[in-house]
Formats: structure tokens, C-alpha cells, sequence
């Protein structure tokens, strides 16, 4: 079995979801309120380590905008235009999935 995880970040809620041999077989899902990012991407990390399945693709939906710029010093930072203060060029939101999971950027 292949399965996929899928992390919508919306500015109350993320919402969290793992799929078996397609992306579109989701067999399980888990919100988390949005509060401040250590707290909010810790719990994320931790649901999906519980899991103790091999994620092979993280599919990610956030409010913003992103840097997706891989030149630029705030490469995956939520920007400055980010209504939610915490979270402004203060954490590395694209990093946090990157090394806890392993996960490849492209």
C-alpha cells in the first residue's frame, strides 16, 4: 500500500488527512485549531508520526501568500501580507514539513 498525506492550513483550523494507493482514497482525517505555529505544527507532526505510516507525498494548502522563491533568504515563510502575526516571516512553514517528514520539495 502507497499512502499520501494532506495538510489544508486555514487561518482557524488545519485540517489533516491521509490517503491509501491514490490521493483521492482518504481513510483518515483530524483537525487541529490554528494557534501559534510551534504548538499547531507540532500536533500535525505528531499526528502523523502516531500513524507510523511510510508518507511517500505531503500534499499542502496554506493561507499567505507563501515564499516559494527557493533563491530567496524567506524561502517558505509565510510572508509579511500574512493577516496572522505569529505566523510572518517568523517560521519556516515549508521547512517544518520538509524536515520532519523528509519530504523532497519541488
Amino acid at each position: 500500500m502507497v499512502y499520501f498525506g494532506g495538510v489544508e492550513a486555514g487561518g482557524t483550523t488545519f485540517v489533516c488527512s491521509i490517503s491509501e494507493d491514490s490521493p483521492s482514497n482518504i481513510i483518515e482525517t483530524e483537525s487541529f485549531d490554528t494557534t501559534i505555529p510551534e504548538e499547531t505544527l507540532g500536533k500535525i507532526k505528531e499526528w502523523f508520526v502516531e500513524k507510523g505510516l511510510k508518507i511517500v507525498s505531503l500534499g499542502i494548502a496554506c493561507f499567505g501568500p507563501i515564499d516559494l522563491s527557493p533563491s530567496s533568504p524567506t524561502f517558505g515563510f509565510i510572508t509579511t501580507a500574512c493577516p496572522k502575526v505569529e505566523w510572518r516571516v517568523s517560521h519556516p512553514f515549508i521547512h517544518s514539513f520538509i524536515h520532519s517528514f523528509l519530504i523532497i520539495f519541488l
